[in-house]
């Protein structure tokens, strides 16, 4: 039961009520009790206050050696604007630290200072995204450990880079659509009285150049026989009046493909990546120049997925978790200003 609806149970104010608990009942405002809760905790030594000459507090809520294991995952998180690390195991699903920073340094810092050794030798895989920070944190603190850039998000970059050449365009269309008007109204004319052959045309299907681009980011997520109709035939016009589009679309989706390669002893996926860049060799669209570059950079990474198929699925489930928790416990509550419905609602809600 939330402290704002004990709060109405009781006719008191539910931030008293947490204020009660917190600094009377709970037990937190001990020493003994606060000396366990930051036992962990370290310091940002590059954030030094010019006037008092402290350092930074780095807050660690989580670090038990015992909740480490084989197959560990690290993840990122912001809670209330702060970012914090999280690394959890994927076997017990059990989070082994959360620490409030997502500097490398830091990071690895509060482990090594507070993980035996041994422990973090024995980890055997470490799941991440690309970050330049994870992989530094894996490289100092889990030596033994194989490093698998998770599927999903490389999958993400591979998207994001065919949905900025869709942007691209749209900006240009906009841009285009901007500089008339601008123009009309520079030789002293009404926008009402713009006239119609400076319209943008409409396809066959209603739509024009700004709003067809608008409307296709959806279907660019899709392969193509998962198309609806519409969506099928707003394709069908994309790529003919944008080839570009088209090209990016196909590269991406043969990236897709790379994944759905067989996981586990023998796999062909070195094979299939390189046919990928074959494919992307003449290419002369940008981001999908910087995509390849990315895949080029992190390619053992990437193919290491294939080894186990271990991914960051888990790792992203538990984050929704935490962020659930956060927005279900976010405390002191507002306090209701009348006991009735409306207050009921918002107490469930927190």
């Amino acid at each position: 039961m939330s402290f704002a609806l004990l709060g109405l149970v009781f006719g008191i104010s539910g931030k008293k009520i947490y204020d009660w608990y917190r600094n009377v009942l709970s037990g937190f405002t001990d020493a003994d009790v606060q000396e366990k809760l930051h036992s962990c905790d370290t310091v940002d030594k590059d954030l030094i206050d010019k006037e008092t000459g402290e350092v930074k507090k780095i807050l660690v809520p989580i670090l038990k050696p015992e909740n480490f294991g084989e197959n560990m995952a690290a993840d990122d998180k912001n809670i209330g604007g702060e970012g914090y690390t999280v690394i959890s195991n994927k076997d017990t699903g059990k989070i082994a630290a959360l620490i409030t920073s997502v500097k490398a340094g830091i990071v690895s810092d509060a482990l090594i200072k507070n993980v035996p050794a041994k422990i973090l030798m024995a980890v055997k895989t470490v799941t991440k995204d690309l970050a330049e920070n994870y992989d530094w944190i894996t490289r100092n603190c889990f030596m033994n450990a194989m490093r698998i850039a998770d599927k999903f998000h490389v999958i993400q970059l591979a998207m994001e880079a065919l949905q900025a050449v869709r942007i691209r365009y749209r900006q240009e269309v906009l841009s285009k659509e901007r500089k008339k008007k601008e123009k009309w109204k520079e030789q002293g004319n009404k926008m009402k009285d713009y006239p119609e052959q400076n319209q943008v045309q409409t396809f066959e299907n209603g739509e024009t150049e700004k709003t067809l681009l608008a409307r296709s980011r959806y279907l660019l997520f899709k392969f193509n026989n998962q198309w609806a109709e519409t969506q099928a035939e707003r394709a069908g016009i994309l790529f003919r009046e944008f080839p570009e589009i088209k090209e990016a679309y196909d590269l991406t989706c043969s990236f897709r493909n790379f994944y759905k390669c067989k996981v586990g002893p023998g796999h062909r996926a070195r094979e299939s990546l390189e046919q990928w860049y074959e494919k992307t060799k003449k290419t002369k669209i940008e981001e999908i120049k910087n995509f390849r570059h990315t895949v080029k950079r992190h390619e053992g990474e990437i193919l290491n997925h294939f080894e186990e198929g271990h991914t960051n699925a888990f790792a992203e489930s538990l984050n929704n978790k935490i962020q659930s928790f956060v927005r279900s416990n976010k405390y002191p509550p507002a306090e209701p200003e009348v006991l009735g419905e409306k207050p009921l609602k918002e107490a469930n809600a927190v």
